[in-house]
């Protein structure tokens, strides 16, 4: 497995997921950040991106700036066989699907879902690493 990203974000993933990681790609692109926070979460906004490749295939898009517990659960879901998921962590006025109504704002949204075989063919797509 390697991963490819930029920044912070690929020094702190080298720490956390060494167990599972052969190679980091270090490689800074907003444009290609910004269509996958596009297609994966509906933002219009450029976010620390990581993408996880697994031989031919896509393991996890991580967007965002995980936190502790999100590192935790990203590891374990790591750990497990499956397939392709997204882990993001945004504020919630980024999302365009929050609840405006709702106090409090401001929080921070951190969740992990499953990726559709559709969403894997487009992040790689993107990535321009057709499937």
């Amino acid at each position: 497995m390697f991963v490819y990203g930029d920044g912070v974000l690929v020094e702190v993933a080298k720490i956390k997921l060494s167990p599972f990681v052969d190679k980091f790609l270090e490689k800074h692109d907003d444009k290609t950040a910004r269509r996958l926070c596009e297609r994966l979460l509906c933002l219009n906004a450029t976010l620390p991106i990581l993408v996880l490749l697994e031989g031919d295939g896509l393991r996890a898009v991580i967007i965002g700036t995980p936190s502790e517990h999100l590192w935790e659960r990203i590891l374990e879901r790591l750990s497990q066989p499956g397939g392709s998921f997204l882990a993001f962590s945004v504020k919630e006025e980024l999302l365009p699907w929050r609840c405006t109504t709702c106090p409090p704002h401001g929080l921070l949204v951190e969740e992990i879902w499953d990726l559709s075989s559709n969403d894997v063919r487009d992040a790689l797509e993107i990535l321009s690493l057709d499937p």
